[in-house]
């Protein structure tokens, strides 16, 4: 997906990565991992050490920053003209509801909380009302990365 299609909403689409780390859970249908049954995984997990910052991916306005059954401590952030982008299972949250945010500046740090295996960010980005793969948006704007011995994905966050 390339920006060009949006023609002006530029400012409002999540671009990039929300936090540097190890990719480990794709969007869609996957075997949960408490329940053990096939669940719809609305958006990407990426691992790291925790408290790792986790940076907005768009500009926009908080329009939820607290704890959430499932997400733990999560923020989500309105960028206009349909997008959002929630960040979930951070230790701590760095951002208020209402406060403006630009795109790269930090939001939280990563953490475990809610219904999480580990420490990793849990990243969604909607588009009108519905959850949409991130990867159309976060490999739009390709940061630096590489593949481990183990075939993980690593990944830097937006610039």
């Amino acid at each position: 997906m390339r920006l060009s299609k949006f023609s002006g909403e530029e400012s409002s689409v999540p671009q990039g990565w929300p936090a540097e780390g190890i990719h480990t859970s794709r969007f869609g249908w996957r075997v949960s991992p408490f329940s053990r049954r096939w669940q719809f995984h609305r958006g990407v997990d990426i691992t790291n050490h925790p408290g790792s910052p986790i940076f907005a991916t768009a500009s926009g306005k908080v329009s939820f920053s607290g704890w959430r059954s499932g997400y733990g401590y999560l923020v989500i952030l309105d960028h206009g003209n349909g997008y959002q982008s929630r960040y979930g299972h951070n230790s701590e949250l760095w951002v208020n509801e209402g406060t403006e945010i630009r795109r790269g500046q930090i939001l939280a740090f990563m953490g475990s909380s809610g219904a999480a295996t580990g420490v990793h960010i849990h990243y969604e980005v909607w588009k009108n009302g519905r959850p949409v793969n991130p990867w159309s948006y976060i490999f739009d704007i390709l940061p630096p990365w590489k593949v481990t011995k183990r075939g993980l994905l690593t990944v830097s966050p937006p610039v």
